[in-house]
């Protein structure tokens, strides 16, 4: 802009008529682009055609794809992903359901688990990193994508990821697991409140809730004409995951440690959170050795979350 204004300062007569133009001429395209900046989806293009040129430098693409990443963090733009058709092109996903139905239906999660289950020769640790946040952007808020790890054997590669030769990989994915957790609700709706005449507050409760009839009529009475509530819980099937595969390892790194340890409470805060005889005596190793004080001071536990631990090793 800077370097437009003093172009235009150079080319202009101070003492002449101010410029002016002419009915029906044409103003060239390249100026107005200066002026206003490219439309998001004229630079999504070029971007994406720098980042899949391989005459183009490595630094060259890194940077387009920095640039995309940027563009796409908007909704609207990641939405446009579809109409651009550049889905093919990509193994991507932000946290964001339209998108991820559209990322979902090109099955890429099979890709997506090979990369986080490749060795150092094939994915460097940094790529096996970018795997598992593509894995996190797929399957949070999302019970197909749950589903869909599950026939994959997904569970059995994150539990590998825990056992990473990279610290990074195995801290990302014990904190992946943890979400996963997080957002994971029990089969009951015994424990949500009563619909109230909050509107926001039913729509909450009915996206938390797995049953079928509730969520229906909650949508039927209160959103006639809204479009159907997606299917964002995943309504216990990952806990069940855990307890069928013993996921959780842990290593002898701090950080990592009191990453799986909040992943362990986690799962424990539920009715039916039971550990596995593996994941047991992980647990019963942890706490052997060590006083209750020091136990919490490691892994940031309260006397509640420590009294749950222990519980669950015996």
């Amino acid at each position: 802009m800077e370097s437009l204004l003093r172009w235009g300062l150079t080319h202009s007569d101070p003492q002449g008529p101010p410029p002016s133009v002419q009915p029906g001429q044409k103003i060239d395209p390249g100026i107005i682009d200066v002026i206003l900046g490219k439309p998001d989806a004229v630079q999504m293009k070029e971007n994406l055609a720098v980042a899949t040129d391989e005459s183009r430098s490595l630094d060259d693409r890194l940077t387009a794809l920095d640039n995309f990443e940027m563009l796409i963090e908007s909704i609207d733009n990641a939405n446009n992903l579809t109409p651009l058709k550049m889905w093919d092109t990509l193994i991507a996903i932000q946290n964001n359901s339209k998108a991820q139905q559209e990322y979902l239906s090109r099955d890429p999660l099979p890709a997506v688990l090979s990369v986080l289950s490749s060795p150092d020769a094939v994915a460097s640790p940094q790529t096996r990193a970018k795997a598992l946040y593509t894995i996190s952007g797929a399957t949070k808020h999302n019970a197909e994508a749950v589903r869909k790890l599950e026939s994959l054997g997904g569970w059995d590669v994150l539990k590998n990821a825990l056992k990473d030769s990279s610290i990074q990989v195995r801290r990302k994915a014990a904190f992946l697991l943890t979400t996963l957790l997080l957002q994971d609700v029990p089969k009951h709706v015994d424990s949500l409140p009563a619909p109230s005449s909050n509107t926001s507050d039913l729509r909450g409760i009915a996206n938390r809730t797995s049953s079928s009839t509730y969520t229906a009529g909650l949508q039927t009475s209160l959103f006639p004409d809204d479009t159907p509530f997606p299917e964002t819980t995943t309504s216990g099937e990952v806990r069940a995951a855990f307890k069928q595969h013993d996921v959780v390892r842990v290593d002898g790194d701090l950080d990592f440690e009191e990453k799986v340890v909040r992943c362990l409470l986690t799962y424990l805060d539920s009715d039916d959170g039971e550990l596995g005889n593996e994941e047991k005596a992980m647990l019963r190793r942890l706490i052997t050795g060590r006083s209750e004080r020091e136990g919490r001071e490691r892994w940031g536990a309260d006397e509640r979350e420590y009294a749950a631990l222990e519980k669950a090793a015996q």
